[in-house]
């Protein structure tokens, strides 16, 4: 039987508004206002106590010690704690701030989990966010995996790994960026969702400009593999960089999901790019089109019809090529319970002369490669 336990994180005494998260919008608009830690955490039970009494399990994850005073240590502030903590505030109050923050109430950027009945060993697995991006979070993850594995401390039904490396190359936000999707019964495995704001070794992936990409897609596979998640039901996506740059900072902001629940804004995510090898290329079609390009596709879906069915329509563009193909799909429930997936398009190839020629020419293998996307997502729905 599975279970969804709901974890809240309590802010501590020192929870303030020091504006330290940069491309958080709302953080760095507060910056310098009074806090009010106490009626902070009353918040917080408050919210806690009305989950709990509509029978939904909920826990509490305990506030961080704050100030971090080892933190402070580490950065060359000696003596007492109180020197420690006077001098900072002397010399580096942001500093003091940072190592006073009470993020960690935050506990979608605790862990990434994955449940017992997506994983290779049948075990809940749990990997601590090292916040990589900010100071102030980073100093979270050594807390964070102790209190895991004081909960969770029986290896026959959990396993709480250490956080992923500290780089820029592994940075990872926790759930914050992730979604999981329930199977069809509550034993059958799920559809595990990881959001990526960049690529660390993609460099011809797009980026955001003005705020940070905190999630790599390096930290989301890696925790996928130590997972021991089914990657056939295991989806990356890049979260788009636009929407990083309009303050969202974490996929959560703009896309939540749970159970068989996805509700997300149509940016949220880049539109699928990828790089094709085109066998078999006449000689005639050389000088315009080379036989590794790269396609954009973009697929925009209206609002569903009240039978349920769907319509929407696509665009697939060749980079550097005249090459271009758009139409319309739809998706129909069927008497027997199924679904019908309908798509109609047109290739277009502007070349003077030879441009028909070409596209005569693509309708074999673009058939081809759209039937192998189609045996590939029959298997992969009926695994």
């Amino acid at each position: 039987m599975g279970i969804d336990c709901q974890f809240d994180g309590l802010p501590g005494p020192t929870h303030n508004y020091s504006g330290m998260s940069h491309g958080n919008v709302a953080s760095e608009r507060h910056a310098g206002r009074a806090s009010n830690p106490r009626e902070a955490a009353l918040q917080g039970l408050a919210k806690m106590r009305a989950i709990a009494s509509r029978g939904h399990p909920q826990a509490v994850l305990p506030p961080h010690e704050r100030p971090h005073v080892p933190t402070l240590r580490a950065l060359g502030f000696s003596g007492s704690d109180a020197d420690v903590l006077a001098r900072a505030a002397r010399e580096a109050p942001s500093l003091l701030s940072a190592s006073s923050s009470a993020a960690a109430m935050w506990t979608a950027n605790a862990a990434i989990v994955s449940a017992s009945a997506d994983t290779a060993d049948g075990r809940v697995h749990f990997t601590p966010a090292n916040l990589a991006s900010l100071l102030h979070r980073s100093i979270e993850a050594a807390t964070t995996t102790r209190v895991l594995r004081a909960i969770f401390a029986d290896p026959r039904h959990f396993d709480v790994h250490d956080p992923l490396p500290v780089a820029a190359q592994t940075g990872d936000e926790g759930a914050a960026n992730h979604t999981r999707f329930a199977g069809p019964g509550e034993r059958d495995p799920g559809v595990e969702l990881f959001v990526h704001g960049r690529s660390a070794y993609g460099l011809d992936t797009p980026a955001p400009r003005r705020y940070p990409a905190r999630q790599t897609r390096e930290a989301c596979e890696a925790i996928a593999r130590r997972h021991g998640l089914d990657p056939v039901r295991t989806v990356h996506a890049q979260q788009h960089p636009d929407a990083i740059d309009a303050g969202v900072f974490h996929n959560d902001v703009i896309a939540v999901g749970q159970g068989r629940t996805l509700l997300a804004h149509e940016r949220a995510w880049t539109d699928t790019r990828r790089t094709v090898d085109i066998e078999g290329l006449p000689g005639f079609a050389t000088k315009v089109i080379k036989p590794t390009n790269t396609m954009e596709q973009i697929d925009r879906w209206d609002a569903p019809d009240t039978d349920g069915s769907h319509n929407g329509t696509f665009t697939i563009e060749v980079k550097g090529a005249p090459v271009k193909v758009a139409g319309n799909m739809s998706l129909e429930p069927t008497a027997d319970g199924g679904t019908r997936h309908t798509v109609n398009g047109k290739l277009d190839v502007k070349v003077p002369l030879i441009g028909g020629k070409i596209a005569a020419w693509a309708e074999g293998p673009s058939q081809q490669r759209l039937d192998a996307e189609y045996d590939f997502h029959r298997a992969r729905l009926g695994a």
